[in-house]
């Protein structure tokens, strides 16, 4: 009887609390690769998430500027506003939003650092029995110093999921546990309570096994039953662990029944996201091509235009080179004439300067000649004899 309430009791606790490791991959804004390794601890409405580990891949934009990976940080905010000495540069840091049916205390510091041997974790409660998917901003920053953290990128694709409690589940083991317990009062030997153990502990950890392989208590157990049934002389005995070991085989069959369907369920999924995606490409193909051919017609009008453009600027440039060559003619005509004048008013004037000095010099020289008859005629006056004189 007391090895039936240990068992049941270790039962139960393997039912209620389940550390489940995930390791997501998310993308950045700025093509970053965030592989993050975590575990999702649940004990009844307790839930413990603990980030172990994360690996970066930088792409292309931050992978020239920042060459030491050992310098990048992820951080995660529950909460926005002061967040005491630490200082985050370049964006704004956006906390994750609380799911309403989640009791969650934000922390005094306001932030998460997911680095190196720094195992950060987030302590809630679930309100109900409803399924949890959680999602969390994560960024990618550089350690500039002093506490101040210069935030490179972003990712909205991050999301802690938390299963639902089966509450029915739970009260099923309790019931097999009791009837167990029943049955085991009726023996009167150690190998009856060593086996009416085993048969519950098997049915018990067959109901919550959801997946194949068989956990490694469930194979222990089956084992157990198998080498046990060889020491047992009850006809009672030897069919409950025949049922039992059926039962094994029938859950088995139906989770391999259950992974099939699923491997052909996702099978089909993936064969319908390849027939949306390439339905998207050959759509994108066409837009594509759609616009080329808009672009091209837009192109050709364009060139047209221009072509127009050009010639209509070039009929202007000779019309306005004409009237300007008319403009040239006129005003080199206009100063020909004005030049014609001058030169006539030059030759006017140089042939009354000749005539003036022409008409000076017969003047001066008709005195000259006059005063020499003078001087002559008085001369041979003075030499006659009476000195008598006339003109």
């Amino acid at each position: 009887m007391r090895n039936v309430f240990i068992t049941a009791i270790l039962v139960l606790c393997h039912l209620s609390v389940y550390p489940r490791e995930m390791k997501d991959t998310v993308m950045t804004n700025s093509r970053d690769r965030l592989i993050i390794t975590y575990s999702v601890v649940r004990e009844g409405y307790k839930v413990n998430v603990v980030f172990k580990n994360v690996q970066k891949r930088l792409g292309r934009i931050n992978g020239k500027k920042y060459k030491k990976l050992d310098e990048l940080v992820v951080i995660f905010f529950d909460r926005t506003g002061n967040y005491h000495n630490a200082e985050f540069t370049d964006m704004v840091p956006e906390a994750f939003m609380i799911p309403s049916s989640v009791e969650y205390d934000k922390s005094d510091d306001g932030y998460f650092i997911i680095q190196g041997n720094d195992n950060p974790s987030m302590s809630f409660t679930v309100v109900g029995d409803t399924e949890i998917n959680w999602d969390i901003p994560i960024y990618i920053a550089h350690y500039e110093g002093k506490e101040k953290y210069k935030l490179l990128s972003v990712s909205r694709g991050f999301s802690v999921r938390v299963d639902k409690i089966e509450k029915d589940k739970l009260s099923e083991k309790v019931s097999v546990q009791a009837i167990t317990s029943t049955i085991e009062t009726e023996g009167d030997n150690d190998v009856t309570t060593e086996i009416l153990t085993s048969i519950g502990t098997v049915s018990a950890l067959l109901e919550v096994q959801d997946r194949l392989p068989f956990s490694d208590g469930l194979q222990y157990e089956i084992t157990r039953l198998r080498l046990i049934q060889d020491k047992v002389n009850d006809k009672e005995l030897l069919t409950k662990i025949k049922e039992t070991l059926t039962m094994c085989e029938i859950k088995k069959s139906e989770l391999e029944n259950a992974s099939s369907e699923a491997a052909s369920l996702a099978q089909a999924q993936a064969a319908r996201k390849a027939e949306i995606a390439q339905q998207q490409a050959l759509a994108r193909q066409d837009s594509i091509q759609t616009v080329a051919q808009q672009q091209a017609a837009e192109e050709k009008k364009r060139n047209m235009w221009l072509i127009i453009g050009g010639v209509a600027l070039a009929v202007v440039c000779v019309a306005g080179n004409q009237m300007l060559q008319h403009f040239r003619n006129l005003k080199n005509q206009k100063n020909m004439m004005e030049m014609q004048q001058s030169l006539a008013q030059k030759a006017e004037h140089e042939a009354r300067r000749q005539v003036r000095d022409y008409a000076h010099d017969k003047t001066r020289q008709a005195m000259n000649d006059g005063k020499n008859m003078v001087k002559k005629r008085v001369s041979r006056l003075g030499n006659k004899p009476n000195g008598r004189f006339s003109i």
